[in-house]
């Protein structure tokens, strides 16, 4: 069963280039060109992560993407993703904020 809702981490040229041939592979072309890697995001993860970032919401009627998370937040979920070599690494992120 996939996630109920995900982040979509944006992707430059730089932090493209940075990714392996598999995770470039994966990452959807929005529009135009623009790129970005989709980090699913269970239930309770979204609940977690809109305690802990008061700005962020969820858009939970069309996209079902969790939005407006700092970029400190993005750099850090994308620079778990070229560690990892997977998405799948909001676990990780939020092991990082108990």
């Amino acid at each position: 069963m996939s996630a109920p809702y995900r982040i979509l981490v944006f992707l430059s040229a730089e932090r493209l280039e940075a990714l392996s041939k598999e995770l470039r592979a994966v990452s959807e072309d929005l529009f135009a060109g623009l790129r970005a890697l989709s980090v699913p995001v269970a239930e309770e993860q979204k609940d977690r992560l809109l305690s802990l970032y008061p700005t962020a919401k969820c858009d939970s009627a069309t996209t079902r993407t969790v939005e407006l998370l700092p970029r400190s937040a993005k750099d850090r979920l994308f620079s778990l993703i070229v560690a990892s070599g997977r998405t799948d690494v909001l676990e990780d992120f939020l092991s990082d904020h108990p």
